[in-house]
This record gives structure tokens, sequence and C-alpha cells, in this order.
């Protein structure tokens, strides 16, 4: 059972970051059409500039899974590279405790005020 939800997930991974990528194109086209409209022809939109800033914070949060399953986020190869498959999971693992969940610790403790002042 466990083997067909991971499979599910991954499924999901899969066409939600072939799905972003396209998102890729329509934000480099929208950088493109502001840098135009601007020094081109002196017009400008608040929101247009602001949609490709919108398009960037979601590629990188939602094909987050889609790096991952592929294995491609980058890493510093002198260690990792060397090692076996048991040796570069637990890399991952301590990397994710020691790393990841205390940044984003660091992130909601400083973002909160803030989301709640918003709100």
């Amino acid at each position: 059972m466990l083997k067909t939800i991971v499979r599910l997930i991954e499924l999901l991974n899969e066409r939600v970051g072939r799905a972003v990528s396209w998102l890729v194109v329509l934000m480099v086209f929208t950088t493109f059409l502001v840098a135009v409209l601007r020094y081109g022809l002196s017009l400008g939109w608040v929101w247009l500039q602001e949609s490709y800033v919108w398009m960037h914070g979601i590629i990188f949060m939602v094909a987050a899974g889609y790096t991952l399953l592929h294995d491609g986020h980058v890493r510093i190869d002198l260690i990792y590279g060397a090692v076996g498959t048991k040796t570069k999971a637990w890399i991952n693992l301590l990397g994710v405790l020691l790393l990841l969940l205390p940044m984003l610790a660091v992130v909601w403790w400083a973002a909160y005020p803030y989301v709640l002042l918003s709100w």
C-alpha cells in the first residue's frame, strides 16, 4: 500500500512539474514584454510587473517536488558524488533535518507577524 501511495505522489509531482514548466515560458515572455513596454514605449503597469514575480514564486514552490523527484537539486559533489546510495540517502535526510527544517522555522518565525498584520 505504501508503494502505491508513493507512486501516486510521484505521478502527481511529475504532472504538476511538467505543467508548471510551461509557466517558465510565460514568465520569460512577460518579462520581455514588460521590458519592451517600459523602455521602448514608456508604458508600464504594476500588475504586469508583479505577475512575473508571482510566476517566479509559483515555479519555485510548486516545482520543488518535481526537482526532488528527478534528483535535480544543486549539491556539492566533493562528498556526495563519491558515496553509495545508502550514504546519499543519509546525507539527504540529515540535510533536511539539520538545514531545511531549521531554516523553515526561522522563516516562519520572521514572517508570522507580517502575515498576521496583513490579515
